[in-house]
Formats: structure tokens, sequence, C-alpha cells
């Protein structure tokens, strides 16, 4: 018994009692900390949370707060400071959504709008410009071509008053030879021409050029020269070559009578035949044939005297 009570003696009654009070003491010392830490935090975070409630218009009513067991919550109750305009889209009619959506999309429209006409209008500018460059350079074009024009005008016209001038000239050169050549005779008729095709010339076309006339007709000297043959040729009859100054030899064929001999000088104009029917031939004819350099083969007389001023 006496061990019984030793267990439970009043010394050893007092521990649980000074236990709970270090935990009551602990407990309120805990309590005090966080009170001290709280208005720490506030005092720390105060401001901002004030320049928060500012931006977003709200006012900072008093902190309320209730006890919960042994300890205090505090919650803030906030206002609006009176703005129109609703923070969220809280409260708002369907009628206010879509209204509001329908603004967005117009003025989405409107940018749009906007850059499509901007964009019109670059390209109808860069369109001026080139049709303005093109119209530049037709004009530029249209202006050379005038030019060139004008300048081909003034060359032709020049041209043809050169060549004027240069006719002029040659038919002053022709009329001054004219007086220093005649033709070979006078009453003619001209029947075969140079080149004429035929079997009754050996080389099978025609050397000369024929002036039918009547036997008897006078053969004349066409330029100044000497008479280098006169005589028989074969089928070519009577014949007499002058030869002129620059080494030209005329033949005169077919004579009935020869007027000049050989080595004879002559005029212009001077008698030395007579036209004939000589040699190979069908009538009466003075045939005449140019041999520039005393070539064997002729050139066509028409041409040779048509170039001394003579027209046969």
């Amino acid at each position: 018994m006496e061990s019984h009570r030793g267990v439970h003696s009043p010394r050893a009654r007092p521990a649980p009692r000074r236990q709970a009070a270090r935990r009551r003491t602990r407990a309120q010392l805990h309590r005090s900390g966080r009170r001290r830490h709280r208005r720490r935090r506030r005092g720390r975070h105060g401001h901002r949370a004030d320049r928060q409630a500012a931006r977003l218009h709200i006012d900072a009513r008093p902190v309320v707060g209730h006890r919960i067991g042994q300890g205090l919550r505090r919650r803030r109750i906030q206002h609006p400071k009176g703005s129109s305009t609703p923070l969220t889209s809280a409260g708002l009619t369907t009628a206010d959504t879509v209204a509001g959506s329908a603004d967005a999309g117009e003025a989405l429209r409107a940018r749009i709008i906007q850059q499509a006409e901007s964009q019109q209008d670059q390209v109808d500018q860069a369109a001026a410009r080139a049709a303005e460059t093109a119209a530049a350079k037709k004009a530029a074009d249209a202006a050379a071509k005038a030019q060139d024009d004008a300048k081909a005008k003034e060359a032709a016209a020049k041209k043809k008053a050169e060549d004027e001038i240069e006719a002029e000239k040659e038919a002053a050169r022709l009329t001054q030879l004219a007086k220093s050549y005649s033709l070979p005779t006078s009453s003619y008729t001209l029947t075969s021409r140079f080149g004429d095709s035929g079997s009754m010339w050996s080389s099978g076309y025609h050397t000369g050029l024929d002036f039918a006339a009547p036997t008897g007709t006078l053969i004349k000297a066409i330029h100044s020269g000497t008479i280098t043959e006169a005589g028989w040729a074969g089928s070519y009859g009577y014949r007499t070559i002058l030869t002129l100054d620059d080494g030209t030899e005329l033949w005169f064929c077919h004579q009935s009578s020869i007027s000049a001999s050989v080595g004879q000088k002559v005029a212009t104009g001077d008698v030395i035949g007579r036209v004939g029917a000589t040699g190979n031939v069908t009538g009466p004819h003075l045939h005449l044939e140019v041999h520039p350099g005393g070539n064997a083969t002729g050139i066509d007389p028409t041409a040779w005297l048509q170039s001394k001023g003579l027209n046969p």
C-alpha cells in the first residue's frame, strides 16, 4: 500500500499541470509571434496593395475579422469606386456581348478595308507611273522618228538636187559631145540590133547595128580619127575601119564604094563611103560595129552612140 501511495504521491501529481502551463505558454508565444509576423507583412506590402487597388478602381475597406477557436481570420472586403466599366463579364447580357463582338468585327472590317484601299492606291499609283513612263517613251520615240524622217527627207531632197545637178552636167556634156559626134548616115531605118539571134550570122547573133538606106546613101565619119583599114572583108563586104584617138575602132560594112584610104585623117561628118549590099546581106544597109581598144568582140553600138549624146 505504501508503495502504491508512493507512486501517486503528492509530489508526483503537479507534473501534468506544469506541462499544461508550459504548453499554454508556448501556444501563446506562438500566437504572439504569428501576430507580429502578420503586422510586419502588412507594413511591408501595404503600399503595394494600395497601388494595386488604385489601378483597379478598388477602395480598400477596413479589415473585418472574426474568431475561429483561439485564432483570428481576417478578410478584406473590396468595393468598386464607381467605375462604369465592369472588371469581368459577370452581369453582362447576351445583347451586350453581341454588341461588343459586333463592334470588334466592324473595327476589324474597317481596318481590312483601309488596308485594301491603301494597297489599291499603291497599285493605281504604280499604274499611273507606268502609264506616264510609257507615254513619255512613246513621245520620245515619236519625236525621234519625226527627226529621222525629217533627216531622211532632207537627205532625199539634197540627193535629188545633186542628181538634178549631175543630170544637167551630163546633158551639157552630151550636148557638147554631140557637137563633135554625128550619126553615120541619114534617111535610114533600124532593121537589126545588137544581140538579135538568127541563122544568117555565123556567130548565131547579130554583132552590130543595121541602118537600112538606099544604095549610094552617104556614109560619114562619126568622130575624128584615122582610117586604119579600107577594102574587101569577106562576109562584111567592103569595109572601112575608123580608129578614134582613144583606140576605139568603128567598123562600117557592106559599102557599095569606099571614099577614104588607109592612114587618112578624117573629121566628124567627113564622107568615107556609100551604103551598099556587098557581102552577106539581104538588102542595102550600113552595118556598124564598135570595138573598144580594138578588141575582136564588139559592144552594143546603140549604147555607145547614146553615151556620146546621139540617139539613133
